[in-house]
C-alpha cells in the first residue's frame, strides 16, 4: 500500500473502509488469509439497556487468529449519538461489540456488525441475517410496553 489518507471534519457523518492489495507472487501467505463479516443485529434500540443493548460476537475457528478488524454500531439517531466503533485485537480468537443503548425520540433502530481478517487454513465463513420488518414490529412493541 503507498498511501492512506483520512480527511473529517466535525460538521460531517462519513464512514471509511480502507482495502489493501497484495502481491500473492511475494507474500505466499495470502492463502490462509480469510474476511469474515457478521452483521446481523438488527432492531429497535433498548434505551434501558445503556450500553449492553445487544451483543454481537465473531470467533475464529480452532487453528485462526484475528490479523485485523473492527466492529461498529450503525444508528438512525447518527450523529447525535456515541454509537461504539473500535478496532479487533490483534492475535485474540474473538471481538466483540454491545449495543450503546442510546437514542433520541421515541423511534431509533440500530445495527451491530463486525469484520476482520483472520490466519488459518479454514474455509470462508459467511453470516447472514434473518431480518423481518413484521418480526421486528413485534419486537418493538413488545420493547416500549417494557
Amino acid at each position: 500500500m503507498k498511501s492512506c489518507s483520512l480527511n473529517m471534519s466535525k460538521e460531517n457523518d462519513k464512514s471509511y473502509m480502507y482495502l489493501v492489495c497484495l502481491d500473492g507472487t511475494i507474500w505466499s501467505g495470502i492463502n490462509t488469509l480469510t474476511l469474515v463479516a457478521k452483521d446481523d443485529f438488527h432492531s429497535a434500540v433498548n434505551k434501558s439497556k445503556k450500553f449492553n443493548d445487544g451483543h454481537l460476537d465473531l470467533e475464529c475457528p480452532s487453528e485462526g487468529k484475528i490479523l485485523t478488524g473492527f466492529y461498529g454500531e450503525s444508528h438512525t439517531s447518527s450523529p447525535y449519538v456515541s454509537a461504539p466503533f473500535g478496532k479487533c485485537s490483534k492475535s485474540l480468537k474473538s471481538c466483540s461489540v454491545h449495543g450503546s443503548g442510546q437514542g433520541i425520540g421515541f423511534q431509533n433502530y440500530r445495527t451491530l456488525r463486525e469484520i476482520s481478517l483472520r490466519n488459518g487454513d479454514f474455509h470462508f465463513s459467511v453470516f447472514s441475517s434473518n431480518y423481518s420488518r413484521k418480526k421486528d414490529k413485534k419486537k418493538k412493541k413488545r420493547l416500549m410496553n417494557e
